[in-house]
Parts: structure tokens; sequence; C-alpha cells
């Protein structure tokens, strides 16, 4: 493991005295890192992909030498010391961890030596954040963190590949997260990849093709016979079909794939790669976990057979946070992704004068509030918090460009879909309005966690006629499903079925 350390310029100065430097990482962070730092000499330079097209970097008449990752170690020994010139952080010290050759070197994160100043506050936090988490890192709490040391401990056969996601905002990578450590909690440990760069063929694209393989052959390497193995998707990765169908032959490997989205339905950055993935993951896979029967019926239509896939039902969200107290308030509350090119009916709830609305997200437009009385923005908040500050009304669950029906890409795929912002509601114990032509409306009718309508015209009539007895039958019911989601019971319980029915 390498000794990440936490160091303002004049320590980086001090700490570098009489040591090799290497950096890791090649483009503007290294520039930076250069600009800043004009007295340090830098030895070479490790990056994953550019090597291929550069051999040298001329830095004040010098030509630096890049290398491949592997290269690295040749170069390493008691008196080197690494900066990690790229903000892929968690990725590159995983990289580094695995090497023998850096086990407890110096190694430093360009980022943390000049502050970055350029950036706004929030970023800065979160960025200090990770480094923190970097920094004070042992050997237990990566195998933790990796959910190793239970495998280790109980001798499961249970594995899962990560790809590494960038942190923002918005729940995107939340319900992966959450996948990742529902599954770690029952021994899935985790074996980590690269996402893909670069167009596929071209030189960037062929590094990162053989990258992302040489990945996949060292963990099937790892894995033991009868293994299973859990991959999410729509990946990020090229996938390797003819090496994974391989070597799940020769170890008799079972591969459940969780489903996220369907980009043939949601019809968002589909292509050509995408159809491919999707054609190779029903080959590769042994079963499918899908959100949901109308979901379930759309893959039995494409040629799957059935009983290769499992319901999810709902998507779980994990949350150690407690519900706020409810109030009675007659209106809606809308979270997440708040785009206008995502969303267009946003610009249509001030038609709704009657009913307050409350939006909480990133990519906020004011011209959703211009003339308008009854919404009110209240920021982004992280995903991790947001479910306490939800304390009156309902969730509303649509999308689309209208608001007399959900129509358009993203509000047709709610036929289909299990939307994260359903499980984000309900992990609050806050019940929901729901379109009643979406896949999730007998969920909810089911459970008696909200009621659907088939145009927001229709809300105004249904909160006018609802009782405040009514309201907090549901938020029971609500609270109730609150638990279950924040314990993770139904992917727990969609794991289960797929590797009984291996």
């Amino acid at each position: 493991m390498i000794h990440i350390i936490d160091a303002d310029k004049k320590c980086f100065e001090k700490a570098i005295e009489k040591k090799r430097v290497i950096c890791f990482g090649l483009g503007k962070h290294l520039e930076r890192f250069i600009e800043l730092n004009p007295e340090v000499e830098i030895m070479g330079i490790a990056d994953n992909y550019k090597h291929r097209d550069m051999q040298y970097l001329k830095v004040n008449k010098q030509n630096i030498p890049i290398w491949p990752p592997e290269e690295l170690e040749k170069h390493i020994d008691k008196d080197s010391a690494v900066v990690i010139t790229s903000l892929r952080l968690q990725e590159i010290a995983d990289q580094l961890d695995a090497m023998e050759s850096m086990d407890g070197k110096l190694c430093f994160i360009e980022a943390s030596i000049d502050g970055y100043k350029e950036i706004d506050i929030e970023q800065q936090n979160q960025l200090r954040e990770q480094i923190k988490r970097l920094e004070s890192r042992t050997e237990e709490s990566i195998l933790r963190e990796n959910y190793g040391l239970r495998n280790r401990q109980e001798h499961q056969k249970r594995y899962q590949i990560w790809e590494y996601i960038k942190k923002n905002d918005t729940a995107g990578s939340k319900a992966r997260e959450d996948v990742r450590d529902i599954a770690g909690s029952i021994g899935y440990q985790v074996l980590k990849v690269h996402c893909s760069v670069g167009q596929k063929g071209s030189s960037l694209g062929i590094c990162s093709d053989q990258l992302i393989r040489n990945e996949w052959l060292h963990h099937f390497n790892f894995m033991e016979e009868n293994s299973f193995l859990l991959i999410q998707g729509p990946i990020g990765t090229r996938l390797p079909k003819g090496l994974i169908l391989q070597k799940k032959k020769e170890k008799n490997i079972h591969i459940i794939y969780v489903v996220h989205d369907v980009e043939l339905l949601r019809k968002i950055g589909y292509d050509e790669i995408r159809d491919e993935e999707f054609e190779a993951i029903n080959e590769i896979s042994n079963r499918l976990i899908v959100h949901n029967e109308s979901m379930k019926k759309f893959y039995v239509d494409c040629g799957v057979k059935k009983e290769k896939l499992i319901s999810l039902q709902v998507f779980d969200y994990l949350s150690t946070t407690g519900m706020a107290n409810k109030s009675f308030e007659k209106s809606i509350i809308i979270a997440g992704n708040l785009s206008l090119d995502k969303s267009r009916y946003l610009k249509e709830l001030k038609e709704l004068a009657s009913i307050k609305v409350h939006l909480y997200g990133v990519n906020f437009s004011e011209e959703i509030i211009k003339d308008a009385d009854n919404i009110y923005y209240h920021g982004s908040v992280p995903s991790n918090i947001i479910p306490e500050k939800f304390s009156k009304g309902f969730g509303l669950v649509w999308d689309g460009d209208r608001i007399d029906t959900c129509s358009g890409n993203t509000g047709t795929y709610l036929r289909y879909n299990n939307p994260h912002k359903l499980s984000l509601y309900l992990s609050a114990g806050l019940p929901v309005i729901i379109w009643d032509e979406a896949a999730e409306k007998p969920f909810v009718m089911e459970n008696q966690v909200g009621f659907a309508v088939h145009s927001l015209y229709e809300i105004e009539e249904k909160l006018n006629n609802l009782t405040e007895k009514e309201y907090f039958n549901f938020v029971k019911h609500a609270e109730h499903m609150a638990k279950k989601l924040k314990a993770g019971e139904y992917t727990k319980q969609a794991i289960k079925i797929a590797e009984e029915l291996l």
C-alpha cells in the first residue's frame, strides 16, 4: 500500500528533498504542477493512455520519459516519491497499491499541494474529503472498502465488477454505489476496472481497451471456479466479450447482471456501441435483475428467456439519516436533475398556481420560476442528506415534456423503469404521486404509499379531497417502506433468488 501524504507546498518541498519525483497523470494537472513547482525535477511520467503516442514530454529543454504504469515499477526505488497529477485519485491510488515495489512509498497529490483555489468552495470541500480518506487508509480499511475481508474470512466465491464513477451532487451514481454496498454486505468482493476512453479503434481507444482487457483477465485469474460474478450496467467499458465467455466457460463462472437503465428504451446516448453491449450482456449473463414486470416483458420480447429474468420491484436507497417529522401540506416535491433539456414539463409548473411546488436539484434554470408564485427552489443537496429535508407534501414521480401526461423519451421511459427518485422519496418516508401509466404504479398502489394521476392538472382536486388522516396513512406506509429500502432488502432478495436459480 502506498503512503499518501496530504501536504501543502512547504511540507512537500521538505519531504522530497533528495527524492526522485515521478508523476502519474499526463494532462492539464501535470502542466499546473510544473508551472507552480518549477524547481522540482521530474524524472519520469506514468500515464494509462498517452504513452502510446508520446515517448517524451519536453519541459525546460529536458525530455522527460513517459511510461505505461507497468513500467513504473522498473524505476521505483527507496529514493522515489510519486505525485498524482490527475483528479482520478482513487483509480490511480488503487493501481499504485497493486504494485509491490510501491509498498510504503511516499505519494503526494497535486490538487492537495496547490490547494486548487480556482474551483468553488463546494468542489474544494469534496476534493479535500477524498484526499483525507485516501490519506487515512489502512490495509484493513482497503479490504473492508472492497469487501475483501469478509470474503477472505468466510471463503465465499462472490465477486462484483466495479467501475470507477465520478462523484457529483446528483443521484446518478448513488443507485450503483448502493448495489455495490448491498452486494458487499452479503460477501461480494469488489474487483475494479477502468471506464473506456477514446473512440473504438482509435489509438487512445485501443490503449484503453487493452488496459481494460488486462484488468478483466487479472480478475478472472483471481476468481475461483464456480464463483458468482455480479456486474452492473449500462457499463462504461467496452466489454471484452470473447475473453469473458472464454473464462466464464473455463471456470464455470455464474454471471448476475443488474440493469440500471436500458438505453434502447431510454434513448439517451443510444448508439451502435450500446446496441452491441445490450446483445453482449444478454449473451454473457446467466441471470438479469431487471426493474419490474414491464421491463421483464420487454426483455422477453427481445428474445431473452423468461427464466433468466428477475424483477427487482424497486431500487433500494441506503441512508443513515433519520426521517423528518411530516406535516400535512397540500404540496409536491420534485428532486433530481432539473435540466429543462431533460424535463421540459418543469416550465409548465407555474400553471398549477394553487399547488406549492418545492424543487431540489442540479441544473436549475431561473426560467422555471419566472412569473411563478407557487414554485420554491431549495438548492442542490447531496444524495445522502436530502431525505431528511422532505417534511411535507408528496414526492412527484413524473418526467417528459408536458404536465398533462408523461411524453417524450424520458416521459415514456416511466412505462418501463424504476425511477430512483421514487426510492429517494420513500426512503424519507414521503408518500408519492406517480403517473398512472408508469411501470411502478402497481407498486405504489399495492403498498399504499401514494396515488396516481394521468395529468398534473388532476392533483389540485385530489389534494383538495384529501384528509389529514388519509395523508398520514400514506406516511405510515411510506415510513414502513423506508426501513426496507434503507436496509437494502429488495436488492438482497433479488441477488438471493438469482443465486438459488443458478
